[in-house]
């Protein structure tokens, strides 16, 4: 990862955060937003202010030139990243659960498995860091930051979609969200198997592996 794409995801990162603030600048908020805004204000802004830390500092974290040059910012970082990633995944399950989305039961869903999914790998993440298996420590990270960044690329696809003529369909809509999702995850494993070491095998596995048969 070079330096100019880590400057860019932290600014892609701002991203949602930005045109929900123009929504609300211009009004375009309905009263049902409005009011899910005043009941849930804490843990929202709980949730925008840790997923808006977990992208900043998981782009340093992720990115092999940083990691190289301060070693120990990314250690003391590290921690700081994976409890703003635990926090945005468990607010994001709340806000979920206490409103699900207007788009429906498939968006819903899709909020439920994917927050899990980035839970599930940052606890990955932090066992194998502690086993000082690092090559499977970063790999876990990078899912788990993927998943984290969806939102950015969730906008981007919503504003090609919006470029369309005609009134966009709810399931477009939805199919934009779930592509997000999985364009990220495509893509963090395809740097995890590409430009990091594969996660070594247990001796046994890999003796077994390379035995020649009788």
């Amino acid at each position: 990862m070079t330096r100019r794409t880590t400057w860019l995801l932290m600014g892609l990162i701002a991203l949602p955060v930005a045109i929900d603030a123009l929504r609300l600048a211009f009004h375009q908020q309905t009263g049902a937003d409005l009011a899910h805004y005043a009941d849930h204000g804490t843990f929202i802004a709980l949730h925008v202010a840790s997923g808006l830390a977990f992208g900043l500092l998981g782009a340093l974290q992720v990115a092999p030139w940083f990691r190289a040059r301060h070693l120990r910012f990314h250690r003391r970082a590290g921690r700081l990243a994976i409890l703003a990633g635990a926090t945005a995944g468990f607010t994001a399950l709340w806000l979920n659960r206490v409103r699900p989305p207007a788009e429906g039961m498939a968006k819903e869903i899709g909020i439920y498995v994917f927050a899990t999914l980035m839970l599930a790998a940052l606890t990955i993440a932090t066992i194998q860091i502690r086993r000082g298996a690092l090559a499977c420590h970063r790999a876990w990270m990078l899912r788990a930051y993927a998943i984290g960044m969806a939102p950015a690329s969730q906008v981007l696809i919503g504003l090609a979609l919006f470029a369309l003529p005609g009134e966009l369909p709810v399931a477009a809509a939805v199919a934009g969200h779930y592509a997000g999702w999985i364009v990220n995850l495509a893509l963090a494993e395809w740097a995890i198997w590409t430009g990091h070491p594969r996660p070594a095998l247990p001796a046994r596995r890999a003796s077994l592996r390379h035995t020649p048969a009788a």
